[in-house]
């Protein structure tokens, strides 16, 4: 099913995307296409199927190897599949299912392109961060996850799925310890931590942009009257350490509304925290006005 403002591929593109399939050379990313109560953390992160491990019949399914362990948790469950083709995101709807030798599935008659993600805006919020040097002229779009990070309530251990939670408590309690030792800025309450050290300790999510190689925009995991914290994979590009920016932030004033209310906050990166290919920016706010901090401030729920 089409679950978004989407356009199938034609049929000439959809045979030639077909045909190049079967040359064994795309890799694929399966993940759920529903998510539920009962989705547990690991199932919420794509699996990459490698060409070497499946292969399509003439009957148009893909069988994956079991050696693709990894595939179980999905089966019998609405997938989407997504690849690269021509340095173009791709995805078709599947299901999943076991046979003797391999786990199948089904290379669907529609395939669509994927677009550049709106689901910040559809969710009433925009935000963009820009330099305030002359020497450094960015802008970087900053945009809410796709993972639920409750980025409009206080940070709660709780909203951490389980099997995460002790090494986010480890993590945090060593950067909290950090700050009282002077080896890094002080963290004030630490509840902006909380985020920060469980998209450092959770699997990387792997993503299919509607363009591949082009960068994907920075991921707004907290924000309260007195800090924004954001995320993101990239490797290039990135906010500098003690530079000065302005984070133009437009929030829907009440969910369903589409009154936003805009807010130019001047901040600083304090700090910057990674682990593997995850980067984290603690970046404070310099100047609030009092009436952008009351909102803020009565904006974020307990």
């Amino acid at each position: 099913m089409q679950s978004e403002n989407q356009q199938n591929l034609g049929r000439v593109e959809y045979e030639t995307v077909i045909s190049n399939l079967k040359s064994g050379n795309i890799p694929l990313t399966i993940s759920l296409q529903k998510k539920d109560k009962t989705t547990f953390a690991n199932e919420l992160f794509p699996v990459v199927i490698s060409p070497s491990q499946y292969f399509i019949d003439s009957q148009k399914f893909i069988h994956i190897k079991k050696s693709a362990q990894d595939v179980r948790i999905f089966l019998n469950r609405p997938l989407k599949v997504e690849f690269y083709f021509n340095k173009r995101g791709l995805y078709f709807n599947s299901l999943i299912f076991e046979n003797q030798d391999t786990f199948s599935l089904e290379l669907s008659n529609e395939i669509f392109r994927i677009e550049d993600s709106k689901k910040s805006v559809k969710r009433g919020v925009r935000g963009t961060l820009s330099s305030l040097s002359s020497k450094f002229d960015v802008r970087y779009e900053c945009v809410l996850p796709a993972e639920d990070y409750h980025v409009f309530s206080k940070p709660q251990i709780e909203h951490i799925p389980l099997e995460f939670r002790n090494e986010v408590k480890a993590l945090l309690a060593r950067f909290v310890s950090d700050a009282k030792e002077k080896k890094s800025p002080p963290v004030g309450n630490a509840l902006h931590l909380i985020p920060l050290c469980r998209y450092l300790v959770t699997p990387a999510a792997i993503r299919t942009n509607a363009v591949q190689g082009r960068l994907s925009p920075l991921e707004i995991i907290f924000v309260d009257e007195r800090r924004l914290v954001l995320a993101t994979q990239n490797t290039v590009n990135l906010p500098r350490l003690e530079e000065e920016y302005n984070f133009c932030f437009e929030v829907e004033i009440k969910p369903g509304f589409h009154f936003m209310r805009k807010m130019n906050i001047p901040c600083v990166v304090e700090n910057f925290y990674t682990q593997d290919e995850k980067k984290c920016f603690v970046c404070r706010f310099t100047l609030v006005k009092e009436e952008d901090s009351r909102f803020l401030s009565e904006y974020i729920k307990d």
